[in-house]
């Protein structure tokens, strides 16, 4: 009995303990599309091979651009230009075998391979 009691109790702090760090979390205001509230200047901050000098705002210009004065605004998802901000990147390197794969070609892909 008490191994019993032990165990639900073990539960019920556990699922306490998630419920409390997601209002912890989530009261943050962050989203995976959540901009940065602030750009660190102090170099010892920056992970080691970012460059403290690119300036973001004009990643978020263009984006709200994009969301705003593009033709088809409504067509537009966040997703889809997040997974497509991804695939530039990965394209940027100029090696034609590092590619980024939104989960949907992801999944064709390995499907393919299987």
């Amino acid at each position: 009995m008490l191994k019993k009691i032990s165990l639900w109790l073990a539960l019920i702090l556990v699922l306490a303990g998630t419920f409390a760090g997601g209002l912890y979390l989530g009261g943050r205001g962050q989203s995976p599309f959540s901009r940065p509230l602030a750009y660190s200047e102090d170099a010892s901050a920056q992970p080691e091979n970012q460059n403290s000098s690119i300036n973001f705002n004009l990643y978020w210009e263009v984006w709200d651009n994009l969301k705003t004065q593009f033709v088809d605004k409504n067509k537009v998802s966040d997703q889809e230009l997040f997974y497509g901000s991804l695939k530039g990147l990965a394209q940027s390197t100029g090696d034609p075998y590092t590619v980024f794969m939104n989960p949907k070609e992801a999944k064709e892909f390995t499907d393919d391979l299987a």
